[in-house]
């Protein structure tokens, strides 16, 4: 995951920083270079539209649209080549609001690493502003003359390569502290790879969230989904989707209050005859805030021909890492579960509570706990007093 994040954005950095070479090796004629090329590939488009409608179609299905774009993609190629003089005065404009938009998804990233508590979003976010200011000068054209303008906009685009660079490398850190932090979402989001199985795209999940108004609850229903979402979309892979779209509500609550198996059973047993393989809208993912629901919906899918060991297996997750999860988990009937750190919130606990004993302000006392193991505790911005415990997760 951390690869394909990252090379995306050193493909973009090699591309900025040659196309900055360049025009900053050849200022006079470079931007009509470009014009060719560009007027190249479009002409070459428009071969294939045309082929493909005078050949190709012809006689079977000549879609009038092929032609439409064929001619178009024809007009415009000849106009860049033709008239490379008028687009020269407008590429300066195009490759600005390029730098803009690609920097604006940069700021996106930047404050979903901010939700996924990496300590430094901040820096990111400024090597994307400062990218989106680079865009607007780019766009503005301060400098008088062409050669100038085209000189500058070299050195902008091999500083917007550098910048691509340091976030690819901001980035690839911040997932991987993420990771370490939140291993059962990394384990979510391997079971997940490949588990696409209408082919739209998109990963379906179905949430049971146990007690409605339990705090335990609230926050594994929130967080599980929105930390999985962040890791997927710094993967660039759509965020997962509730199997039932319609739903106001995007989990299933034990209406007994119980977390209970057999809650979690009957409504998998409901779900399943409609929201199938057969009928393309099949749940490909379960997360259950127990294990004890988790061994309930995988009653339900033995029953439905899933999760039997040796066949289809759709991933599963719970919380708890009972005995009977892990046996599961080791005969391939269940993906991963969550085991809560007993040890650590106790020893986090202890030390608080002696700093506080000794004098310390409790703020103090919470943040020395932390600074002892970086990887075990955290702090969240804009919460008092609160430490977090790194959950570990549990699998095959």
């Amino acid at each position: 995951m951390a690869k394909k994040l990252k090379w995306n954005l050193i493909l973009m950095s090699l591309l900025y920083l040659a196309l900055g070479i360049f025009l900053l090796m050849v200022p006079g004629t470079a931007l009509n270079v470009v014009c060719y090329a560009l007027g190249g590939v479009v002409l070459a488009c428009a071969a294939v539209q045309l082929v493909r409608y005078f050949v190709v179609e012809r006689g079977v299905f000549q879609s009038q649209l092929t032609l439409i774009s064929g001619l178009v993609c024809l007009a415009l190629g000849a106009f860049l080549i033709i008239r490379s003089d008028v687009v020269v005065r407008v590429l300066p404009i195009v490759f600005g609001l390029f730098v803009i938009f690609d920097s604006l998804g940069r700021i996106q990233n930047a404050l979903e690493l901010r939700r996924c508590e990496y300590s430094s979003w901040k820096v990111f976010l400024l090597l994307a502003v400062l990218s989106v200011v680079l865009g607007i000068v780019m766009v503005v054209d301060p400098f008088g003359t062409m050669e100038t303008l085209v000189m500058a906009i070299g050195l902008i685009l091999i500083l917007e390569g550098a910048l691509n660079l340091l976030s690819a490398l901001y980035t690839m850190l911040a997932v991987r502290r993420f990771i370490k932090l939140h291993p059962e979402t990394q384990s979510m989001l391997e079971a997940i790879t490949g588990q696409d199985l209408n082919g739209d795209g998109v990963i379906s999940y179905v949430m049971f969230k146990g007690q409605e108004g339990n705090a335990e609850a609230e926050a594994r229903t929130q967080f599980g989904v929105e930390d999985a979402n962040a890791v997927l979309t710094a993967a660039g892979k759509p965020e997962l989707a509730y199997y039932n779209a319609s739903a106001t509500d995007k989990y299933l609550v034990d209406q007994g209050g119980k977390w209970s198996a057999q809650a979690a059973n009957d409504y998998m047993a409901t779900i399943l005859p409609e929201y199938s393989e057969a009928n393309g809208n099949m749940v490909e993912l379960i997360i259950c805030n127990n294990d004890n629901m988790a061994e309930g919906c995988i009653s339900a899918l033995e029953s439905a021909g899933y999760n039997n060991g040796t066949g289809k297996t759709i991933p599963v997750f719970g919380v708890d890492a009972t005995d009977s999860a892990k046996e599961l988990i080791a005969n391939g009937k269940m993906t991963g579960t969550v085991k809560q750190d007993a040890e650590g919130m106790a020893v986090a606990i202890a030390s608080v509570v002696k700093a506080a004993g000794e004098g310390t302000a409790m703020a103090d006392a919470v943040a020395a706990t932390a600074g002892t193991n970086s990887e075990m505790y955290s702090i969240a911005d804009g919460i008092a007093n609160k430490l977090f415990v790194a959950y570990a997760a549990y699998t095959k």
